[in-house]
């Protein structure tokens, strides 16, 4: 299998990941607090990513995730692409092809991504915009073993499987 089939198969489950975000995303809501299952799928996928794929991947689901808003495109293509290849920069210093590494990579990186998005495009007062995000990285790390198990099932290798 090619790298680039691997990178393909990626962005089939973020595509995967944006139909959960239709289905449930919105039912599973409390109060300020969504889960965003494109962002725990692509946070989680960065870690089977390399550094040349990671930011393709980034770029795939900002572009998945602003077509549900496109007022904001550029602001989630950059915000995710750097996200995703800080995940896979994180890869190549530590051993993180582990479930248990999805949990801390997925809370932070919400965090951080979503942190991002809110320098490049602050939409809410402060106090709204961190209640939501808090809310929401709790719903992530909830996702990210499961993503992870899926995830791994289909890109298997690390680096290899994501390299251009």
């Amino acid at each position: 299998m090619t790298a680039r089939f691997q990178l393909l198969r990626a962005i089939i489950l973020l595509i995967f990941a944006a139909f959960l975000q239709g289905m449930w995303a919105n039912a599973m809501r409390i109060g300020w607090a969504e889960p965003n299952f494109i962002l725990t799928f692509m946070l989680v996928a960065g870690l089977f990513a390399d550094l040349q794929a990671a930011p393709w991947l980034g770029f795939a689901a900002g572009l998945i995730e602003s077509s549900f808003l496109s007022v904001y495109l550029g602001s989630y293509l950059v915000s995710r692409s750097l996200a995703t290849a800080g995940v896979a920069l994180l890869g190549d210093r530590f051993y993180i092809d582990r479930v248990e590494a999805a949990i801390p990579v997925v809370g932070i990186g919400t965090l951080l991504t979503e942190g991002l998005f809110y320098l490049f495009a602050p939409q809410y007062p402060f106090t709204v915009w961190g209640a939501r995000v808090l809310g929401e990285a709790v719903y992530n790390v909830a996702l990210a073993i499961p993503a992870f198990i899926l995830l791994h099932r289909f890109l298997r290798r690390r680096r290899a499987a994501l390299a251009h």
